[in-house]
């Protein structure tokens, strides 16, 4: 039990600052930045916010490492439950990291057209505004992309956590439904962007799943180890 407690500590530990770094990223940094409907002044605001987007890029790429790190912890707490579903969860974050590192080459890229420097020079201000504007947008349209493996990789972890026998069984069942959600608003980003807005909004407590397991991870990590009663020593001891 020492083992797996340490193991769902730093499982939790690192989940908590992987939801902190999306939060970051995806709620405060692309709505301070962007500005829809106008080049010019989303091409402004990214100069404006240039040192906030770098901190967003090294935040990302740490988000990627700790992102496995917390499949491969997670791989190892639960591959006693379903060593199949277990590999199944881990090999779908493996695969989704390459689209990661499109996004924050993205993003990269928007910077670098905003500024304008070397041969990017050459083009027209207007060409460049028009270009950093769109690798941000198509920043924003990889989330909706990445929602599918976000989701997949919940299906399998949250069969894992409902067989597993130390996390509740209800975190199980909120994660496939987390997973679930995540997938549906990703075809609805695809096909009717409106309805998935609003459809985002009803759905955002299901969205909690993997907030209500970093802290069923900690707890788990974290709880206090119950002494272990030896009714045979006190009643020689008396």
């Amino acid at each position: 039990m020492d083992s797996t407690k340490q193991i769902a500590r730093l499982a939790g530990v690192l989940y908590l600052l992987l939801v902190i770094g999306g939060v970051f990223s995806l709620m405060y940094v692309r709505g301070a930045v962007i500005v829809p409907g106008d080049a010019a002044a989303t091409t402004e605001s990214i100069l404006d916010h240039a040192t906030m987007l770098r901190i967003d890029l090294v935040v990302g790429q740490v988000s990627m490492v700790v992102f496995m790190l917390v499949a491969l912890l997670l791989y190892q707490l639960l591959k006693h439950v379903h060593h199949v579903l277990a590999a199944l969860m881990a090999l779908v974050v493996l695969v989704h990291l390459p689209q990661g590192l499109v996004t924050l080459l993205l993003q990269f890229g928007a910077l670098e057209m905003a500024h304008g420097e070397g041969f990017l020079a050459t083009l027209d201000p207007a060409q460049r505004e028009i270009m950093a504007a769109l690798c941000l947008h198509l920043v924003g349209k990889s989330a909706i992309l990445s929602e599918f493996s976000w989701g997949l990789w919940l299906l399998p972890l949250g069969a894992l956590v409902y067989r597993s026998g130390f996390l509740p069984r209800f975190l199980g069942i909120w994660l496939i439904l987390n997973g679930l959600a995540y997938m549906i608003l990703s075809f609805l980003g695809i096909f009717a962007p409106t309805a998935g807005t609003l459809l985002s909004k009803y759905a955002f407590p299901i969205l909690l799943g993997e907030v209500a397991l970093t802290v069923g991870l900690l707890y788990v990590g974290f709880r206090p180890t119950r002494p272990d009663t030896q009714p045979s020593d006190r009643r020689s001891g008396s």
